[in-house]
């Protein structure tokens, strides 16, 4: 028994191995003919194997693209559409300008930032003369949630802190 780790690696392996055999069959064919009958088996099973792409546009073309990667481009037969050319395949696309402006808040985005800066750019409101909270008394006005939060806690309440001295008794 023969593992997939040992044998040749695939370049298209959501095809399975079957479909590569048959690639590597029909490089091995001498007659042009009957390898161009070979090739039109092979992208008719390979249609069958994903029916739902079917109605993609350029379908056919993929499958003669793949057909010539499986191949390593050494498929020599007539095919019906312009392949991808081996150099082609690997290209890398350009790569995307970044902003290099520094941001302040980096790991908030830059929707923030530019919230950010928009709401610096607002001038500010004048402190009103009365909050606009009529259950405050006077001396919650500021802050509501603060001052309501925290108005419970009494300061005097708390019990003094006991310090040993030397020589002197702590009562």
């Amino acid at each position: 028994m023969q593992y997939n780790t040992q044998q040749k690696r695939m370049p298209l392996p959501e095809y399975g191995r079957s479909i590569q055999n048959m690639v590597d069959y029909a490089l091995t064919i001498q007659d042009r003919a009957e390898r161009q009958r070979c090739a039109n088996t092979i992208i008719n099973i390979m249609g069958n194997m994903f029916p739902h792409l079917r109605d993609v546009p350029d379908f056919k073309h993929k499958l003669w693209d793949h057909l010539a990667i499986m191949s390593g481009f050494e498929l020599d037969i007539d095919y019906p559409y312009e392949i991808i050319r081996k150099d082609n395949l690997v290209t890398r696309p350009d790569p995307i300008p970044y902003s290099t402006a520094r941001m302040r808040y980096r790991h908030y985005g830059r929707t923030l930032g530019s919230a950010d800066k928009e709401s610096n750019r607002i001038p500010r409101r004048k402190r009103k003369e009365k909050p606009d909270c009529p259950h405050l008394q006077p001396h919650e006005e500021g802050l509501p949630g603060m001052e309501q939060r925290y108005s419970g806690r009494q300061k005097d309440r708390r019990r003094p802190v006991r310090t040993l001295q030397r020589g002197t008794p702590n009562d």
